[in-house]
């Protein structure tokens, strides 16, 4: 007793029981095209709602933001945000009014809305920002490396102007 099958293309089980139709619109076919465009639609779904920000854009993944505000003194900053790393710089705009034109490298790690970034002076390292991430600022604690002092530093994003690092200025 083997397999039969019909003259529409279904196999026939010994036993008269239908297993597969074969051919145009069988059973085991149209199952398969009905879960994979679920799939499909499920996972597009999935990209629209898990892919955008606050105001519907898709979110990119490396962003370059610029602040200003104060930490002890007012300062410039400009941050790149790969991922989950962090890039910078910034200056104390009192140095650069005074023909200053250094800067202080920040570089560190991004954990939710937590930033954390060390700051380097001439291959040193110089001090420790930790803070939160916010529509539109950073805020949190500055840790001096020489002493430990703790200053707080509350900063505005802007969009980008005249004082700002450009991302390959920043991306290291």
């Amino acid at each position: 007793m083997g397999y039969q099958i019909d003259a529409d293309g279904t196999i026939i089980r010994p036993g008269g029981e239908e297993t597969y139709k074969g051919g145009k619109g069988g059973g085991f076919s149209k199952a398969f095209l009905i879960i994979g465009l679920a799939t499909l639609v499920i996972a597009l779904l999935l990209w629209i709602v898990l892919g955008r920000g606050k105001n519907g854009s898709i979110v990119p993944s490396r962003e370059t933001h610029h602040y200003v505000g104060s930490v002890g003194a007012d300062i410039h900053m400009s941050l790149l945000i790969d991922g989950k790393t962090v890039s910078g710089r910034y200056y104390y705009d009192s140095q650069r009014n005074n023909g200053n034109t250094s800067s202080l490298i920040l570089c560190g790690d991004k954990t939710g809305n937590i930033l954390k970034l060390t700051e380097f002076c001439d291959g040193k390292t110089t001090g420790w920002f930790e803070g939160n991430l916010t529509y539109g600022g950073f805020s949190g604690t500055f840790t001096r490396a020489k002493d430990g002092a703790l200053f707080d530093f509350n900063l505005v994003e802007v969009q980008g102007g005249i004082g700002f690092f450009t991302e390959k200025e920043i991306a290291f």
